[in-house]
């Protein structure tokens, strides 16, 4: 009888064996998933924005017969490129009554100014211009770069040719700066 356990034991383990080997076999036969490929695009927009600011947007300028000059600062913070166009209502500052002086080559009664534009952006450019090329048509510059937190200075450079008439002498000067988005936003 205990051959017959012996020989029962070893077809059981030989049928186990057997059994396991073509399970491995199957397994290893068995095709493989596919493998599948899927891209995942991304997109994202930022709103282009741009702040100026002039730190003195009124100037009271103490005149005389004599050259002069002053420096207005100004904030800039963009994230797109931008331009400026840069208009004068008179073509330079004009004596308030200039309707009702008397006319006469002793003094003068406009006094033409120079603007200059400058910043403190990284590799940006200057630009300039005359008060009377920025009175019929804007005159336009650009700094060249994105001028992200940056400052500026515009300087007001006049002249007088001859003596000034007394008087209060006004302009208005009108700064457009425009973003180069996709509609050329203004600010």
């Amino acid at each position: 009888m205990r051959e017959l356990s012996q020989t029962v034991s070893i077809v059981a383990v030989l049928l186990l064996g057997g059994a396991l080997a073509a399970q491995a076999e199957t397994l290893e036969n068995k095709p493989k998933a596919h493998t599948v490929t899927l891209d995942l695009a991304l997109a994202g927009y930022i709103k282009p924005a741009c702040h100026f600011d002039l730190d003195d947007a009124a100037l009271a300028l103490v005149l005389d017969d004599r050259a002069g000059n002053r420096i207005v600062p100004f904030q800039l913070d963009c994230n797109v490129p931008v331009s400026f166009e840069v208009e004068s209502a008179h073509g330079g500052m004009r004596h308030a009554a200039l309707d009702r002086l008397p006319a006469t080559d002793a003094f003068q009664v406009e006094l033409p100014y120079n603007l200059e534009f400058s910043f403190d952006a990284e590799n940006a450019s200057s630009f300039a211009m005359s008060s009377a090329d920025i009175a019929v048509t804007p005159g336009a510059g650009t700094p060249g770069v994105i001028p992200y937190k940056s400052r500026g200075r515009v300087r007001l450079d006049w002249m007088p040719e001859r003596p000034l008439v007394a008087g209060q002498y006004r302009d208005v000067i009108r700064i457009r700066v425009i973003g180069d988005g996709p509609a050329g936003h203004s600010w």
